[in-house]
């Protein structure tokens, strides 16, 4: 029943992709932003976030770290794209 319910959240998520940019924790939360990426990359300054308060978000600070050394591409899941604030994400990962 839970996988049901993981897998229904994250397809009614939209998505994104991109190499890393730039990694900025702060505060028990990680800031971040993907290269080329067309929602974050703009002039407003605003980042993708996550809250480091759980072992999977631990893993996606490691998998952030991981990605922005070897260059491959992070995809994420998000709501929406709004370019004004910064927004959480709803999943992360990387195709290897």
């Amino acid at each position: 029943m839970v996988v049901i319910i993981l897998a229904f959240s994250q397809a009614q998520a939209a998505s994104t992709k991109g190499g890393v940019e730039r990694i900025y924790p702060q505060d028990g939360t990680v800031y971040f932003r993907l290269k080329d990426e067309p929602c974050k990359s703009t002039q407003k300054n605003t980042y993708w976030s996550f809250s480091l308060s759980d072992e999977t978000a631990k893993t996606w600070f490691a998998m952030l770290l991981a990605a922005a050394s070897s260059g491959h591409v992070v995809k994420l899941g998000v709501e929406q794209c709004n370019p004004d604030i910064n927004q959480s994400i709803s999943y992360l990962y990387i195709d290897y």
